[in-house]
């Protein structure tokens, strides 16, 4: 039994292991597209475009934690925290909710072959 636990043990590092040496270390030719990994990021007087056909909403704070909107709403009205990354998005506009249309989630190192 002991022998079984320790080969489970075992195993399931290696497997960890893979998934968190390979997994999300991004080359240096993804890294220049990524804007920010901060776990807190806010985008303050944006233009947002909801989808639901109604009109497009100005000057609005929208606030994420963790990659999920945690707060949205009129510029001012947002409580905007002090940490993280701030974007300014004056002049700009945002879709939220166009999740898994086309996403690049995870970028795989290639494959080596042997020659």
């Amino acid at each position: 039994m002991k022998k079984i636990t320790v080969k489970i043990v075992f195993y399931s590092a290696i497997i960890l292991m893979n998934f968190v040496s390979h997994g999300q270390q991004f080359s240096k030719n993804v890294v220049p597209f990524i804007y920010t990994q901060e776990p807190i990021t806010s985008i303050t007087n944006v233009t947002i475009i909801d989808g639901t056909g109604s009109p497009a909403k100005h000057g609005q704070d929208i606030v994420f934690r963790n990659n999920k909107i945690i707060a949205i709403g009129k510029s001012g009205t947002v409580k905007i925290p002090k940490m993280g990354k701030l974007i300014d998005g004056s002049g700009k506009t945002i879709t939220p909710g166009f999740v898994m249309m086309h996403e690049h989630l995870f970028y795989a190192k290639p494959m080596l072959t042997g020659g």
